[in-house]
């Protein structure tokens, strides 16, 4: 028997008689119609056929194994590019801590030389103090009018990015009160409305150039949430005035310590941060900034309208269930009627179920519970707004929409 028949349908193979060589059969496994062939040179052309295969998949492999090489040649080029850069980094923060030690050290002197001059002013402001006094206690046996204005020419003073004034106990017992009278635990943190920190400074400057920074806030945020520390941003598509806002954002950054390290690569126009990793930072890039952003802006129309309200920001309220929520910012006017502001920079629809729920257990208005979303269109907000029994509203329409209320 030097013949085999082979069936390409079923792999159905068999030695036969050398005399079939050439002709056709029917396979007896599937009655496919197969060839007989030369076991001899049946074999041979199997052979080579392998032959071929193992070259191809040896040449994939090596084509596969040299492109892998070339890649790790230019990660490891683009690791010494990054490490030559933080280095250069380095160096320039030394030279600046050094020009600011420098700095500092004739600031002490002239500070002393001036010591002397101070000392003798605060003499004559002790005499100033007392005749104040006097006056105050004039004043507290005038009509109450008269006290108002005081009190109203005292908040006109205050620089709402710079004080303490609404973390007095005046400024949030009315708040604690409500809650209570509705069986509602309130836990407040006074630091929550402390603006002497540089936290309402940057968020101020984010939500009013929103549109432009927007790329550049996502990517911290997603450099801090995977516990990165290094960030590279490309302006090379931007144009001068969003280049100007940009690097100036980074420039505050720094200043206020948000970042360890900032550096602008004006010839390649690439910005490199090196993020900090304190909580609070964290929090601050992935939302809180816009609590602050609203915040100062309400303070900022009490102070501009004289307007007598209680204002806290991130209150923790526990109910009777021990079901707990937290308030972005609640406001109580001296009419004690409450305001509840929730504050989103991302999705919010998952949400809604919840204020809903929240809203009648605190018992406040539609008008009155407002849902502010970032960078949503009027439209679909008014929509929104038809739809439910809250009263959705964006950063850029909501002081004008609180001042209807307040005022």
């Amino acid at each position: 028997m030097n013949a085999i028949y082979y069936c390409k349908e079923c792999c159905h193979a068999k030695e036969t008689k050398k005399e079939y060589i050439g002709k056709r059969a029917k396979c007896p496994e599937c009655s496919s119609n197969i060839k007989i062939y030369d076991t001899i040179e049946f074999i041979e052309q199997l052979a080579k056929k392998n032959i071929f295969q193992g070259r191809e998949l040896s040449k994939i492999k090596q084509d596969f194994k040299d492109k892998e090489e070339r890649e790790l040649e230019e990660l490891e080029e683009i690791a010494k590019e990054h490490e030559e850069e933080l280095r250069k980094q380095e160096i320039e923060q030394s030279k600046i801590e050094l020009d600011k030690r420098e700095k500092l050290n004739i600031k002490i002197v002239n500070q002393a030389k001036t010591l002397t001059s101070n000392l003798k002013q605060i003499k004559s402001l002790k005499k100033e103090i007392e005749e104040l006094k006097k006056n105050i206690q004039k004043l507290k046996q005038s009509p109450t009018s008269n006290k108002i204005k005081i009190v109203n020419k005292a908040t006109n003073n205050i620089n709402v990015n710079n004080t303490k004034e609404f973390t007095k106990q005046n400024k949030y017992i009315a708040i604690e009160k409500w809650f209570k009278q509705k069986s509602i635990k309130a836990e407040i943190d006074i630091n929550n409305v402390d603006t002497t920190g540089f936290f309402d400074e940057i968020a101020e400057i984010i939500g009013n150039n929103y549109k432009v920074l927007k790329p550049l806030i996502n990517q911290i945020q997603y450099i801090q949430n995977n516990d990165y520390s290094n960030l590279k941003f490309k302006l090379s598509d931007k144009g001068p005035n969003d280049i100007q806002v940009i690097t100036s954002f980074c420039n505050q950054l720094y200043k206020y310590s948000f970042v360890s390290r900032y550096s602008y690569d004006k010839k390649l126009k690439i910005i490199w941060l090196h993020l900090q990793q304190a909580p609070k930072i964290k929090v601050f890039f992935n939302g809180i900034w816009m609590e602050w952003f609203i915040m100062i802006k309400i303070f900022k129309l009490f102070k501009d309208n004289n307007i007598d309200a209680s204002l806290m920001r991130s209150v923790k309220i526990t109910k009777l269930n021990k079901q707990t929520n937290e308030l972005d910012i609640f406001i109580l006017t001296k009419d004690n009627i409450p305001i509840y502001i929730e504050c989103k920079t991302g999705e919010f629809r998952e949400d809604i179920n919840k204020y809903l729920k929240l809203q009648k257990v605190l018992d406040i208005p539609k008008e009155n519970f407002i849902i502010c979303i970032l960078d949503l269109d009027n439209n679909y907000l008014d929509g929104l707004t038809s739809m439910y029994d809250l009263k959705f509203i964006n950063e850029n329409n909501i002081i004008k929409y609180l001042e209807k209320i307040l005022i």
